[in-house]
């Protein structure tokens, strides 16, 4: 068996433009997370590479996995509950429990059941760019109550938990910054330090039914075990565990989908960042999210070491690297026209080489 901290020897991709905070960091692999074992190993120095596939093999694999109407329509509440929440005039007395714990009770249920849906669309590109930072607020609720589970949290907690994710962003000021096409500069990071403090304020003062736990996660959201965060420089034991759990869904919901000045990153580039950044965050926190998303979630583009492309259909709960593949491209780089399907859990000499990028080919039509 392989340590797990043995699969991400190397980056495939620059880590410029990272999370403010998170920087890249140049360490023995056996001095990052050592926590579960797994039974394959990535190939030292493959870059990421993309893939060109065609407009119609493109559009099979977006309709591959669609939501049921049902977790459409849950998303879609979550989201104008966002934009209610976070367009709204914070003067104004409200009952944020009341408001957010049916919808939350709904995504608990259809996680309890063992859908992967809701996950699966909190990492799908978003529909629309002007919705940016709604759909970030809706997909970290998400994928803290799916760590907040793994954690085996009981009911009461994964409530205050998925609350606490809901509305820990209320105090910012600066979604027009969140926007911009550049890094930010010292000074708009400077006023973006002070939403975490402002935003514990503001719900205190227009929620008085809130836990003091909610408003600890909501001021502590941005403070790093190290001592690296802010707004107070808490270390370790000192941050809420709420927010340890919220400011780590927060880093990889961010790093799994585009900004206006950078691309997204790819699964295990964006597991390689966190594990490179471990001391940000403590290790029962980052196992959590590496169980429940495992390193490649399913819809990931990956290369085998056969040489043929696929995306993954299942994830192997107990072999978190050797997921199931549906090839669509074959060795000889054209696209599979039968169907093939490999379970790499039962195929112990095939393993995953890299994640790749989808690029679509330009196809002309016949004249």
């Amino acid at each position: 068996m392989i340590r797990f901290s043995n699969i991400f020897k190397k980056s495939g991709q620059s880590q410029t433009n990272l999370p403010k905070g998170i920087k890249p960091e140049e360490r023995s692999p056996e001095e990052i997370l050592a926590a579960e074992t797994a039974a394959q190993r990535l190939s030292e120095g493959h870059h990421q590479s993309s893939v060109k596939i065609s407009p119609s093999l493109n559009d099979e694999l977006k309709k591959d996995r669609p939501a049921t109407p049902n977790i459409t329509r849950l998303y879609e509440e979550l989201l104008l509950k966002a934009k209610n929440i976070y367009s709204a005039d914070h003067g104004t007395k409200r009952n944020f429990a009341n408001e957010l714990n049916p919808a939350i009770e709904q995504m608990l249920e259809s996680m309890v059941s063992g859908s992967d849906e809701l996950l699966l669309v909190a990492l799908r590109d978003y529909s629309k760019p002007e919705d940016m930072i709604f759909c970030h607020v809706v997909n970290i609720t998400i994928m803290a109550l799916v760590m907040g589970l793994g954690l085996g949290y009981d009911r009461s907690h994964l409530l205050e938990l998925g609350l606490a994710a809901f509305i820990h962003d209320i105090g910012s000021k600066h979604f027009d910054i969140m926007g911009k096409k550049d890094v930010f500069s010292d000074d708009e990071f400077d006023r973006i330090k002070l939403h975490p403090g402002e935003g514990a304020l503001t719900l205190g003062k227009i929620d008085a039914n809130l836990s003091q736990k909610i408003l600890d996660a909501v001021k502590q959201e941005h403070e790093r075990a190290d001592g690296s965060g802010y707004p107070d420089g808490l270390v370790s034991d000192e941050i809420n565990e709420y927010a340890q759990i919220i400011g780590l869904a927060d880093v990889y919901e961010a790093l799994m989908h585009d900004r206006p000045y950078r691309g997204k990153y790819t699964s295990i580039d964006t597991i390689r960042i966190i594990l490179k950044n471990k001391k940000l965050f403590s290790s029962k926190v980052i196992k959590a999210l590496i169980e429940a998303f495992g390193i490649f979630p399913v819809e990931t583009l990956v290369q085998l070491n056969t040489k043929e492309i696929g995306v993954v259909v299942k994830r192997n709960q107990e072999l978190i690297s050797r997921p199931v593949v549906d090839i669509i491209i074959d060795s000889y780089g054209k696209e599979s026209k039968q169907p093939k399907r490999i379970n790499l859990a039962d195929n112990p000499v095939i393993y995953i080489d890299n994640c790749v990028k989808r690029e679509e080919r330009n196809v002309k039509a016949p004249s």
